[in-house]
């Protein structure tokens, strides 16, 4: 019944390829880089405060694969919203029909309880991305401008801290799946006990 379900839910909601998703990423990082210049010429025109240090001993490298991981990010960024919504709709479907195997129902709890579950996953990776691009958007000026950062300031932004939802949120969520499973454990039990005293 589990793999039934999975069959089904992934029959409703398939999932993107990851191989169409990596030619796309690669893609657009071959295009971006033979652009390099006039990406780094839009940039500059839309940050006219920004100063270039030509004698800045900073490596040309380093400015030409910000704009490159820049520009990869935003290309791709509507393949990766293609694969969240799909397993958000996977998952919600999954949930709606998890009452049908206790299995489903056990392993779904125990992978909210062990902090291995797909929504557990897509919360993490949002974060990281959200603050990813929030580094960019310090760093990138002074990249761009072949500048180092001021130490003050690299130490003044945050570290990345995983904010996740606590346990006494994830087990309520839990527990009406719980009690069906105690009940229908409770039933088969009580069948099994009645057949054993016939």
């Amino acid at each position: 019944v589990p793999a039934a379900v999975t069959a089904i839910a992934e029959a409703i909601y398939p999932p993107p390829s990851r191989l169409a998703y990596l030619a796309d990423a690669r893609q657009t990082e071959i295009a971006t880089e033979r652009a390099a210049g006039a990406i780094a010429n839009n940039f500059f025109i839309d940050h006219r405060e920004l100063v270039v240090d030509d004698a800045s001993e900073m490596p040309a490298y380093l400015r030409t694969a910000f704009f490159v991981t820049s520009t990869v990010d935003t290309g791709t960024r509507p393949i990766l919203d293609t694969f969240e919504t799909t397993a958000a709709r996977r998952d919600r479907a999954l949930e709606m029909l998890r009452y049908l195997s206790p299995a489903i129902i056990a392993h779904g709890v125990f992978n909210e309880a062990a902090g291995t579950s797909s929504a557990r996953h897509r919360r993490y990776m949002a974060q990281a991305r959200a603050f990813k691009a929030a580094f960019a958007e310090q760093a990138g000026p002074y990249i761009a401008a072949g500048r180092r950062m001021p130490s003050q300031r690299v130490t003044s932004l945050p570290p990345f801290q995983f904010r996740d939802v606590p346990l006494r949120e994830v087990v309520p969520a839990a527990l009406p799946a719980l009690v069906f499973l105690a009940f229908a454990a409770s039933l088969l039990l009580a069948a099994a006990d009645r057949r054993l005293r016939r």
